[in-house]
Order: C-alpha cells, then structure tokens, then sequence
C-alpha cells in the first residue's frame, strides 16, 4: 500500500491496516461489555455477540474464554483482553476491581474457571490468599506451608521468586510467618501504586 504524503490521508492509510479498531478507553466498561458480549450469570459462560476481527466473521455468537497458565479463563473483547471472573464483575454490577484498596475477585469454591456470579465476590488481595481452599499440593495442607518431618517450613511467592521464610515447630508459627510477609508485600505494593499516582499527578 503506497501511502500519501498529507497527514491526514497517511493517517487514514495507516489506519486502513489494522483489522481490530484500536479502543479509546483504558478499560472495559459495563456498556462496551454488554455491546460485545453476553454473560450468564447462571452458567458463568460469556458469549461473544460483536467483534471487530476477522476471526469471528461467521461464527458470531460464539462462546468464548481460554485457560491461562493459573487456571483463569481470559477472553479478548473488543481488543482489550480481560479475566473473564473479572468482566463477570464488571458486566453485573458496571464496576472493576478498585486497584488502590488492592481489590480482587476471589473465587469462593476455589475453582477459577467457576464464574458463576454467585461463585464471585470482590475482596481486598491479603483475603483472597487468607480464604484459599486447603491444597492437596502441598503436604501441609495449607498454601504457602509445608511439613517436614516435624518442621513446618513457610514460604511465599513475589514475583515469580519463592522467598523462604523460616523452620517452624507448629503449623500455627508459619502459618503467622507467612500472613506477616503477606501483609508486609501488600502494604508495599499500595505505597508503590500510591507514588505512581502522585508521580503523574505531578507531571
């Protein structure tokens, strides 16, 4: 494609390549969402019922959701690609997640392919890892500690790194080591959000 040298019609060229029209806003609202798709609360299920690509060009409607590596489903809706328990939210009650009180939506079976809504609730992020389920993989049974011999042993995950937090004679010790990391983690990231904020602000 040979494009013009005035700017205008250069810009409508260049426009012209991309199949998937580029949204304006930051994030999905609940009216953009209830354009593209349709959740059933009942099922959990999204389906999509417009979209820009031509992937969906005769498939229309069609169920969509794919399973991250963490076992979330995610969707790509109207070019911004959302956790679908996440859009759940949004499509219901027209709100995210509040980022600056470190919300989250939390699965209350444990099962995070299950968007039910009545399987969803938003809760800040130290109680989405303080109400997980028991896990069978771990041989303590509870997230973040395991057993050894006698010992329990506490750790704890940021960033892709396991921080080991110390030796334990009772399961009570390391569960409170690792809830204290928590904290400590969480507080950390809303200081960081809370400068972020202000370094923009000032700019």
């Amino acid at each position: 494609m040979s494009l013009s040298r005035d700017p205008e019609a250069r810009a409508k060229s260049l426009a012209s390549l991309y199949r998937v029209p580029k949204l304006e806003t930051e994030v999905l609202t609940q009216e953009l969402l209830k354009e593209y798709t349709v959740y059933d609360p009942d099922s959990g299920l999204f389906t999509l019922i417009k979209s820009g690509s031509p992937r969906y060009k005769n498939s229309l409607p069609v169920q969509i959701g794919t399973v991250t590596p963490k076992g979330y489903l995610v969707a790509m809706i109207a070019g911004k690609k959302l956790p679908l328990h996440v859009a759940a939210v949004v499509w219901m009650t027209g709100r995210h997640p509040d980022r600056e009180k470190l919300e989250v939506v939390d699965h209350i079976n444990g099962i995070r392919t299950d968007n039910r809504w009545c399987n969803l609730r938003v809760i800040s992020g130290g109680e989405n890892v303080r109400n997980q389920s028991q896990t069978k993989n771990t041989s303590s049974g509870i997230v973040g500690v395991s057993k050894r011999g006698s010992k329990f042993y506490a750790h704890i995950r940021i960033d892709t790194k396991l921080r080991h937090l110390g030796v334990f004679d009772t399961l009570e010790e390391a569960v409170a080591a690792r809830q204290k990391a928590l904290v400590e983690h969480l507080e950390l990231l809303k200081i960081r959000h809370q400068n972020s904020v202000l370094s923009a602000t000032l700019q």
